[in-house]
This record gives structure tokens, sequence and C-alpha cells, in this order.
């Protein structure tokens, strides 16, 4: 079978867009199968070096007007893009490009349809992720013209009908333009779902969010994947090293994680002497004011450390130095599992999740045993104190993973999962009909 997938992001560019369409593309490849990528191509220092041997990589640029648009969008495309050179002029020029430009027209590739179907290799099937949506309308032309089926994979949700599973950094548009971007979006997705194959989605809230809009019973929850797990290293020296990393999310129980690190000071000031608590990503910005006092309250804490957003090898390697990792719950929301609390559990060290509710990180913990739950000030001070007491005394740790329940969430167990789906597809398309996902 040869498998094309469209996607933003591809190694050796580290993005997150493209950690999931690697592990899919790797795991076909290690089970015969041929596999093509038309992916964006971005200029970054951040560097994955991931192998990919038998992967052939298209990289596309991204262009402002697409060459086979047709006159008239040509010339909407100048007049948005004449707005945006105005601060006062830019929010008309966005409501313009809103209603009257393609999706995705900030992330649109020099993908010519014609010319791909001419040059390219036919494949068997197409394999789109988003966002950026417009990688979705990319499969549905392809697929028509080749006459072969495509399969749509949300990351995230496009549009949102169940509120638990967004976050606010997926749309903040409000208003009339708000409004009139979810009556086009939600008939785009409609009108490109309903012909795929196959739907696929990374966690179950965004399965369910996808099927509400589209109106369909069929898709398939895909989890993301956690590496194999590594041998756990010894963190030397006396300072017990904490570390959260990543962005900071406004729904995220930050205010949880202030309570509990400022009782810690005041009840242990001599324990507190011993602990760094690291924060290794992006500062936040445009966001509410009490969520950023939150985080301000915690970075002036004496031992929090903090530092921006560092390339993937560094990262790896400050979490191999801590002796535990943060990870923070998501108030009210519903299925959300961030790609990086999978890598956290496969990296052998323990992971304190931070919340009042139960979701699928709990269940995660729970049953590889690999992180400890806390949900009040009371409980993550009295977990930290207890664990900073067994490295002083040597004592051996408190919670032993368990291989084979983490065997289940690794890369190539989601990704098999996926490939056995795409190869049902295969056999029905062979024999001349596409099986409905």
């Amino acid at each position: 079978m040869h498998v094309l997938i469209l996607c933003q992001g591809f190694p050796p560019a580290n993005l997150t867009s493209g950690r999931r369409s690697y592990h899919l593309a790797k795991r076909l490849v290690d089970r015969g199968h041929e596999v093509s990528v038309i992916c964006e191509h971005i200029a970054t220092l951040d560097q994955w070096p991931a192998d990919l041997t038998g992967i052939t990589v298209h990289r596309l640029h991204r262009i402002t007007v697409p060459k086979d648009a047709p006159w008239i969008l040509k010339i909407i495309y100048l007049i948005y893009t004449w707005f945006g050179r105005s601060a006062l002029l830019r929010p008309i020029g966005e409501l313009w490009g809103d209603v009257l430009l393609p999706t995705g027209r900030k992330a649109r590739l020099d993908l010519d349809v014609k010319d791909v179907v001419r040059t390219f290799v036919r494949p068997d099937v197409i394999i789109a992720s988003g966002p950026p949506w417009n990688y979705f309308e990319y499969a549905r032309d392809l697929a028509h013209a080749w006459r072969i089926p495509f399969c749509l994979d949300y990351r995230d949700p496009w549009n949102i009908r169940d509120r638990r599973v967004a976050l606010s950094l997926f749309d903040r548009r409000k208003g009339l333009r708000g409004w009139l971007v979810r009556i086009r979006q939600s008939r785009a997705e409609r009108s490109i779902g309903r012909l795929a194959a196959l739907i696929t989605a990374a966690t179950p809230g965004v399965l369910s969010n996808a099927r509400s809009v589209l109106g369909m019973a069929s898709g398939h929850v895909v989890l993301n994947g956690s590496p194999m797990s590594a041998p756990p290293t010894e963190c030397s020296g006396d300072t017990f090293v904490m570390t959260y990393t990543g962005m900071l999310y406004e729904e995220q129980e930050w205010s949880l994680v202030r309570d509990g690190l400022e009782l810690l000071a005041r009840e242990h000031p001599d324990l507190c002497t011993r602990l760094q608590v690291r924060f290794i990503g992006p500062a936040p910005t445009q966001a509410p004011r009490a969520f950023l006092q939150v985080i301000r309250s915690i970075n002036a804490l004496p031992f929090v450390w903090t530092h921006g957003r560092m390339g993937r090898i560094e990262t790896l390697h400050e979490q191999s130095r801590s002796d535990l990792l943060l990870h923070v719950g998501f108030k009210g929301k519903f299925g959300i599992l961030p790609l990086k609390f999978l890598e956290y559990i496969g990296s052998g060290k323990p992971v304190l999740q931070v919340s009042t509710g139960r979701d699928l990180p709990e269940e995660i913990l729970e049953k590889t045993r690999t992180g400890y739950v806390v949900s009040n000030a009371r409980e993550m001070v009295d977990r930290i104190t207890s664990l900073m007491e067994r490295k002083r005394t040597g004592s051996e740790p408190d919670l032993q993973p368990d291989p084979v329940a983490l065997s289940a969430y690794h890369w190539d167990a989601s990704m098999d999962t996926w490939i056995d789906r795409l190869e049902a597809l295969q056999e029905h398309t062979v024999h001349g009909t596409v099986a409905p996902s």
C-alpha cells in the first residue's frame, strides 16, 4: 500500500504538528508499506534528528496567492494584502479574508493539484492531518483527481460544538467576525468530512466533537504515543528538581499549583532551600489578567526557575535531570491529552498530576503506575515532601511502573491500530468498494 501523508510539520523540523504524522509514516515503513509526505518547508534551528529511511518527503513553501486560483480570487487576495498593511484597516481585511478567502489562508502551500497529480506516483490512499485545515481540502481535491479514498486525522477540533474539548487559543474571534467564521468553517468541515473514507482523532473528546459537526456516528480514536520507556536516571546532588515543560494554558489549574507551592514555602522553608521548580517554555502573553497574575505569583517564589522555549534535545535533557515531572489538569474540560503528557509517562520519571477532576491523564497514570495525582494544596505539599525525604534518605521509590500497561501507550501500539484500519480500507477499495469509516 502506498500512503500519501499531508501534514504541516515533519522532521527534521521539531514541531508538535509533525510528531504524530512522523510516527505513522515510520510505522508504515516498518510494516512494509510505501510512504510519501507533503509538508511545509519550515526553517527552524530546533532540529529533530529522526530516522527518515524509506520515507519520501516533499517540502513546499507557503504562498500568498495560490497559482491555480481563479483571477477573481487573486484580486481578493491582493485587496486582503493591501488592507493588512495598515493597522487601522487590518481588522477589516481579516473580516474580508474570513468571508471570501479559502480555508487556512495564512498556511496555504505552493501546491497545485494538477501538478501533483501529473508528477507524483499515484498513491492508494491519502491521510491529511489537521490543523491547519486547508490540508483537509488538499486531501479531498487530490483524492478526487486520483479517484482514491482519503482519510482525515484531527489532532485538535476544527469547529467547536462541545466547549469542553476546546481551549481558548483555538479561536479568540468574537462578535460578527466569529459568527461568520463559524458558519463558513462548519460548512467547509461538513462538505469535506462527509466524503472521507476514514475519520480518526487524537482523543475521544476531539472525535466526539467532530462527529457532532459532521453529523456522523463513525470515526476512531488513535491516541498519540509515548517513547519506549527510558531507564530512570539518578539525579545527583541534594536539590530536588520538579520540571514543567511546554506552554501554560489559562484553562489549567494553575491557582492550585500556586496554592500548593506557597503552602510548601510557608510550612517547610528549610526544605525549599533544597527544592527547584523549573518551568521551561514560552511565557504566556495574551491571556486574562487573573491567569497572568497567578503565573507571576508562582514565578515570584524563590525556588522557581523559569526559562524560555528550549530545543527538543535540551528539553529532554532537562527532563532527564529531574526528580519529578509536573503536569497540570484542565478544569472543566474533557478528553484533553497533551502529547507532552504521553512523553512524560515514557520518560522513566514519575509524574505529578495536579488536578481536581478525573479525565484521561488521571486514568493513564492509574493504569500505568507512572505518577501521582493530587487534588488540593495539602496533598501536593505532602507528596512533594514525601518524595524529597525519600531522595534524602536514599529510599526505594514507592512507585513501580507497569511495563505491560505502559506498552499500550507506546507510539508503535497506537500507530498499529491506525494502520490496521488503513489496511482494511485498502482491502475494501481493492475489491471495488470503499468501506465507511
